[in-house]
């Protein structure tokens, strides 16, 4: 891996270099996957649209990085595609003002920070003069998004604690009130967002982490095709009929010795709310059901649907004695998380998260996942669908302040000296 000192010249293979996540959401992983649509293996965060990443090196097309997510520093690889090149790392010994100026020119505002809240309030006051009123919002935005504890710092009389970011804050308000607005609610925002996002995030072990088996060759094992979005359209979701506290692991052995070639479902959910990775997404599953004499994939219950199993058995059956599993509060919670991150990431329609037992299949009506855990299905696709709407408003409104920022007229009350 390369270790060349960086460069101004931008280029992406000088290394240290700094970068910035590009799409909403840019997955960092343990290691490079060759096919990362299909599988969550190795999948460490999401790292937030805008993140300054710092970027060490390349490899297999990955870049090798840092980043700050939620306050904690996270190592590891992401596509290239979805890290946009910012500047060189500087040395300590750079010139401020210069680093100041060059972050500015290329818009990298996150960056203008950081040498910004070391400029005497003489400096800052001249410099961000400079600015024009767009400018001087974006600016906001920034230091606000900078801040320590975002929740805190959104908060009425934030300006005004004893603190560089606070000092510089407080500057831009005075020279342009309606610079400051824009970019505070522009801010606001970027946090609604994030936090009616955080509703969607999971931590899902991966299939290596909990030592799956290999799957067994079989000539009924389909992958859906490479370089298109995955066909997912519906959720089924189950429960295992065994021991709450059955493992992954023994859940897998058990399947592969009834016949399957591997991991029937697309995540399993343990009783400690754990979800682990099983069948890779980019499969077609075999837990739906199926209609005989059919050879068309498509029209296989099993295309498009995504499993997802917890362990327990949730109904009332001679089997366990009458004496039915009750789905854990972590394992409630999970569930929820998931939901809400799948309808999200493939675009599912909420209406679309069904009960085993309510898949259209040939053979014996199925009470799957149990009583115990249907009863929360209904309440769990509302709180999807809630989610979605929520999230679409936030997304709306983040367009709206990013727009209105970006597009201020000129302030009435001071002179723009661009430099």
């Amino acid at each position: 891996m390369s270790g060349k000192k960086g460069s101004a010249s931008g280029d992406r293979s000088s290394y240290p270099w700094i970068g910035r996540a590009l799409p909403s959401s840019a997955v960092l992983r343990e290691k490079p996957v060759k096919n990362p649509r299909a599988t969550y293996t190795g999948r460490i965060i999401d790292i937030p649209q805008d993140t300054i990443v710092t970027v060490s090196g390349c490899e297999q097309g990955w870049l090798q990085l840092e980043a700050n997510v939620g306050g904690k520093p996270y190592k590891g690889y992401v596509s290239q595609e979805l890290i946009q090149y910012v500047s060189p790392k500087f040395n300590a010994s750079t010139n401020s003002v210069a680093q100041y100026r060059a972050f500015v020119k290329s818009g990298f505002w996150p960056l203008a920070v950081g040498p910004l809240t070391t400029f005497s309030e003489t400096d800052r006051q001249t410099l961000l003069k400079e600015l024009n009123s767009a400018q001087l919002a974006q600016m906001m935005n920034a230091v606000l998004l900078t801040m320590p504890a975002l929740d805190v710092s959104l908060r009425p009389g934030f300006l005004f604690q004893p603190s560089a970011l606070a000092r510089v804050t407080k500057t831009i308000t005075d020279l342009d009130p309606t610079a400051a607005t824009a970019g505070k609610r522009w801010a606001a925002a970027k946090v609604k967002r994030l936090e009616v996002g955080a509703n969607a995030t999971v931590s899902v072990v991966s299939r290596a982490a909990w030592g799956a088996l290999a799957r067994k060759q079989d000539k009924d094992w389909y992958e859906y095709p490479t370089g298109a979005p995955l066909p997912l359209t519906n959720i089924v979701v189950h429960h295992t009929t065994d021991s709450l506290k059955q493992t992954v692991k023994e859940l897998q052995v058990k399947e592969m010795k009834d016949g399957y070639s591997d991991m029937p479902y697309h995540f399993v959910i343990t009783s400690d709310g754990t979800i682990n990775e099983g069948r890779i997404i980019g499969a077609m599953g075999a837990h739906a059901g199926q209609f005989e004499g059919n050879k068309d994939k498509k029209k296989d219950p099993d295309y498009g649907s995504i499993g997802i199993v917890l362990c327990g058995d949730f109904e009332n059956r001679w089997e366990n004695g009458w004496n039915p599993d009750k789905p854990t509060a972590r394992q409630l919670e999970s569930l929820q998380r998931l939901l809400n991150h799948l309808v999200l990431e493939y675009k599912i329609d909420s209406n679309r998260i069904l009960r085993h037992s309510e898949v259209k299949r040939d053979g014996a009506p199925k009470v799957c996942p149990g009583a115990n855990l249907s009863l929360y299905i209904d309440s769990m696709k509302k709180k999807a669908r809630d989610f979605l709407v929520e999230i679409e408003a936030a997304e709306k409104e983040l367009k709206t302040a990013e727009h209105l920022a970006l597009h201020l007229p000129p302030s009435p009350n001071r002179v723009f000296r661009g430099h």
